[in-house]
């Protein structure tokens, strides 16, 4: 009874997996080069540059989920993360577990995700972004979804209640769904043409998901993406396609995306840094 409990659709979530294989945890580290930061095109043996991602923030996530019944969270992170650190992610009155899973090499989201494989299990669960700062409401409504689902933010509402810069808004994945809120595709870096069709009010997927234990197996039947990534977008069309239902959540509500905001403090933090004398650095 209990095995068929696990693969019920319908079950209360208890786990949560959240990604932060990108990022390291705590100040942002110095390049090795300023003159020639490290990235995407990065050549191949050099890591790609990863800001830092407050634990605080990570901390106030987990304490959000914990309030929501999450009781099991596998934390997907950056190698080099001191355990000390990581133990103190969990607020200390959180009825909850956290079980850390390094991350080697980033190699897409799909490949981040599989790494919590073990730790999940056969049972449904949250998917949520390090990075991303999500409204408590909008997780609740996520929470009850029965099967698999996304956030599917309003444009407006995100332009105006958020820190992403238009530019960043402009390519976030945009969700076409039926007349039922129903996941028909999710299309990456839209052109003017997707826009066109889906219209101004097309909601905007930001990462926080709902999945079965399929997405697992259907993570490794994806091919890479352009930039030789294995990514949850990919996997999740291979699912609609094969007649998986998502339900798409609206929400009108902003979000905080903390290494965009680590980004817009670069400039200052070297200018600071240029003015230090060798001996202060």
């Amino acid at each position: 009874m209990a095995d068929r409990r696990h693969r019920d659709p319908q079950q209360a979530l208890r786990r949560a997996v959240i990604l932060a294989e990108e990022f390291r945890l705590g100040p942002r580290p110095p390049r090795a080069d300023p003159d020639d930061p490290a990235g995407e095109d990065a050549p191949p043996g050099r890591e790609p540059f990863r800001p830092g991602l407050d634990p605080d923030d990570v901390r106030a996530q987990i304490a959000v989920l914990a309030e929501l019944g999450i009781r099991e969270i596998c934390l997907v992170h950056a190698p080099g993360e001191p355990e000390d650190l990581l133990a103190r992610l969990v607020p200390a009155d959180a009825e909850i577990r956290l079980t850390p899973v390094v991350e080697e090499q980033p190699k897409g989201t799909a490949h981040a995700l599989a790494a919590a494989a073990e730790t999940i299990g056969p049972e449904r669960f949250l998917l949520l972004d390090a990075a991303t700062g999500y409204p408590r409401e909008a997780l609740l409504a996520l929470r009850e979804v029965p099967g698999a689902g996304v956030l599917g933010f309003d444009r407006a509402a995100l332009a105006e209640r958020s820190n992403l810069p238009e530019e960043v808004l402009r390519g976030a994945p945009v969700i076409a769904a039926d007349s039922s809120w129903q996941l028909r595709n999710v299309i990456e870096n839209p052109d003017g043409d997707t826009f066109a069709c889906l219209g101004p009010e097309a909601p905007v997927a930001l990462g926080a998901w709902v999945f079965t234990a399929s997405v697992f197996e259907a993570s490794t039947r994806i091919e890479p993406s352009v930039r030789g990534r294995f990514e949850i977008l990919d996997a999740v069309r291979l699912l609609v396609c094969e007649g998986e239902p998502f339900a798409v959540v609206p929400v009108k509500a902003g979000v905080q995306v903390h290494d965009l905001a680590v980004e817009g403090l670069e400039d200052a933090e070297d200018a600071s840094e240029a003015e230090l004398s060798p001996a202060d650095r």
